[in-house]
């Protein structure tokens, strides 16, 4: 049959028209077949879980700083040093280890070589300062010479802080996270798969394996003080993790 070019166009046959027309629909079928396998063996959920434990500080360090002024400086040392032995005492009297090691640093301050070339400085010349810092495990002792340390002011020790939040304050360490890092990781991921099960149910699906996991970050936080109140002053601490997790579902 000739179109309106004059050119011969060729006919299908009944026959061959419906064989092609079934073989176009069967492979459109192998096609969508083929998307919705690939989809769905790809459905998976995304959900966190989280996981807390509270724990107790292990180790304690504390820094106490204290200062003498005058203008001898001879003097002063002997007298920061005198004042360094009460407070060793003291720490002993309170609990700790007669063999703890201290660790001092000592610091000297000459007002008359601060101001040179703007006349002499009002006051005592010397400010002598001395922080004496102890770690220990017995916390319990730590925490009783907190307690008391206006007895040592008593003695006429001169304490001071530096003016920074908490500065003076023990600082409390828990030094065994890796120890519990395994349990915790394993309760956020069941705390995860039960999100997930919750949301297969509503959808109609089931939970499968882990397509892929962030364990998340691992915070320490002050237990039962306000957000402002910094953990590591603060001996009794909660651990915090929020892992998130995708599931596949079946």
């Amino acid at each position: 049959m000739a179109n309106e070019n004059g050119k011969v166009a060729k006919v299908l046959s009944p026959v061959s028209a419906g064989i092609l027309a079934l073989g176009i629909v069967a492979a459109a079928a192998v096609i969508m077949l083929g998307l919705i396998n690939f989809r769905g063996s790809e459905r998976y959920v995304t959900v966190k879980g989280l996981a807390v434990k509270d724990v107790e500080a292990n180790m304690a360090s504390w820094s106490i700083k204290h200062v003498v002024t005058g203008d001898d400086l001879a003097a002063l040392q002997v007298t920061i040093e005198a004042n360094s032995n009460l407070i060793k005492k003291f720490l002993v009297d309170s609990g700790l280890p007669k063999d703890i090691k201290f660790f001092k640093t000592v610091d000297v301050q000459d007002r008359f070589a601060l101001t040179y070339g703007q006349g002499a400085p009002v006051g005592q010349r010397y400010i002598v300062s001395e922080t004496i810092t102890v770690q220990t495990d017995k916390l319990d002792a730590v925490d009783r010479a907190y307690q008391d340390v206006g007895e040592l002011i008593k003695q006429g020790v001169s304490i001071v802080k530096e003016g920074q939040p908490g500065s003076g304050n023990p600082i409390y360490i828990f030094t065994q996270l890796n120890g519990v890092k395994p349990e915790m990781i394993h309760a956020a991921t069941l705390n995860a798969r039960s999100s997930a099960e919750q949301f297969a149910k509503d959808s109609g699906a089931v939970v499968g394996a882990i397509k892929q996991a962030n364990q998340g970050v691992f915070q320490l936080l002050p237990r039962n003080s306000g957000e402002m109140y910094m953990e590591r002053f603060s001996r009794y601490k909660t651990i915090r993790v929020v892992s998130t997790i995708k599931f596949y579902l079946k």
